[in-house]
């Protein structure tokens, strides 16, 4: 895999411009709540990172954005002529001049590193979609905790020492699902396919993290003030339930 050298200077603005101008200042402006609340803390200067289930790159581009030295975007589902998922990653990564931002069009399991190590690596709402079908019965099917073992001991593998894990998703624990019911902030839910934080915790700690946060998010549609507000585990149960985690390799 072919380094590049660290750009100099933060191009944050520029990202954010962009933003801007292809989704409107709206969502514009949800998006920089988001990134402001979900890496805070995270230097990502001279860094490499890998972006799991990454999509359009909006989360990767940000990381180049902020100084990372290589970013590499996996994406398993990608097919610009139904979805133009492909083409606005492209579209972007030409704006953006983010020629240190690659695009691998895979699943994590099948994804072959050539022996790289990461120091970031993002999994941005995917982590019950890096195997649906286990995530489904984990707690319930042993061998379902087995494939996902699997899964976090390749992470384990592709992280370098110290590197920072940070992953993100709706729990399983919601007010929604109890009462058999669709989400009205994210009626798109499919709550069966959601797990607890605890769970991914437990498991990722015994495959060689360690946790270092873990924060409750609000609907960016309900601006910062309420993540102040609202951002803890009992009343985002009654929204989303969304957390983000962030972990350290042992």
């Amino acid at each position: 895999m072919t380094c590049v050298a660290t750009k100099v200077g933060d191009k944050t603005d520029q990202y954010y411009e962009l933003i801007a101008q292809r989704l409107g200042d709206r969502k514009h402006q949800r998006l920089r709540h988001q990134m402001d609340f979900q890496y805070q803390g995270i230097d990502f200067r001279g860094r490499t990172v890998l972006d799991i289930g990454g999509g359009n790159g909006v989360h990767s581009f940000y990381a180049a954005a902020r100084g990372a030295r290589q970013v590499v975007t996996l994406e398993p589902e990608l097919d610009g002529s139904t979805t133009g998922v492909l083409a606005q990653f492209k579209e972007w990564k030409r704006e953006l001049g983010a020629d240190e931002v690659g695009l691998v069009i895979s699943t994590f399991q099948d994804y072959e590193p050539a022996g790289a190590q990461f120091d970031v690596v993002i999994i941005q709402d995917a982590i019950n979609h890096l195997d649906e079908e286990a995530c489904v019965t984990l707690g319930k099917v042993p061998e379902s905790e087995a494939r996902y073992r699997k899964i976090f001991r390749k992470l384990a593998d592709v992280s370098s020492p110290g590197a920072t894990l940070l992953f993100s998703d709706c729990s399983s624990q919601n007010v929604f699902p109890l009462l058999g019911r669709r989400n009205p902030f994210d009626p798109a839910i499919e709550w069966e396919k959601h797990q607890p934080p605890s769970r991914w915790i437990r498991m990722l700690e015994d495959e060689g993290f360690a946790l270092k946060s873990k924060r409750w998010s609000t609907p960016t549609s309900l601006g910062r003030g309420a993540q102040a507000l609202l951002g803890n585990s009992f009343l985002t149960y009654f929204y989303t339930s969304h957390f983000v985690v962030q972990m350290a390799k042992r």
